[in-house]
Formats: structure tokens, sequence, C-alpha cells
């Protein structure tokens, strides 16, 4: 009785060290890239706060949420054709739905 218990017990750690430590259930933040920079989405804005703004263009590439992307104008949140608003150098807005933006700020340099 006791080594099917020490048994189990091993088990559940292997399985939970192997799943945890998995390269496949990696994921990133969600990740826009505009002049070289990345910005990182952050939460939902009212588009009422931001009355003015101008397109800078539209995400040209999707790639898989658990790949960076690296050309300009992809994401791996954001689909293909995803309006981008320019509101400073440091933000970005993303077209969410009729109500709201994504906002995006641009990753500080370590």
């Amino acid at each position: 009785m006791k080594k099917g218990i020490i048994g189990m017990a091993l088990f559940c750690i292997i399985t939970t060290l192997f799943v945890g430590c998995s390269g496949e259930s990696q994921s990133h933040a969600s990740i826009l890239i505009y002049n070289n920079q990345e910005y990182i989405g952050d939460n939902l804005v009212a588009k009422a706060q931001y009355p003015n703004v101008n397109q800078v263009g539209s995400v040209s590439k999707m790639v898989r949420s658990n790949q960076l992307p690296k050309g300009e104008f992809s994401s791996n949140e954001l689909s293909k054709g995803t309006k981008i608003y320019q509101v400073d150098e440091y933000t970005l807005l993303a077209n969410w739905d009729n109500e709201q933006y994504k906002l995006f700020e641009r990753k500080k340099s370590s």
C-alpha cells in the first residue's frame, strides 16, 4: 500500500514538472511591431477617450500566439487588417470593436 502511494505521488510530481516545463505551452504578451519597436498590448479603452487619432497603418501579418512577431505591423494577437492608430511616440491603439481600442505601450529598452 505504501509503495502505491509513493509511486502515485512520484508520478504526479514528474507529470507536473514535464507539463510545466514544456516549451509548447509558452505564450507571449500581446505584441505589435511598429517602426522596429515592440509595443505591448495592455487593456481596452473607450474610443471616446481618443476622438482624434491618425491611422498609421494596419496589421500586415498575424503570427501564432506562442511566437514573437518580427516584421513591421506584425502581431501575435491582432488579425491581419486591424487598423493601427498612433497617440504619441510611446502609445498605439488597435481597432478592437465599434466602441473600444486596445492600448499598446512601447516596450522599454533594457
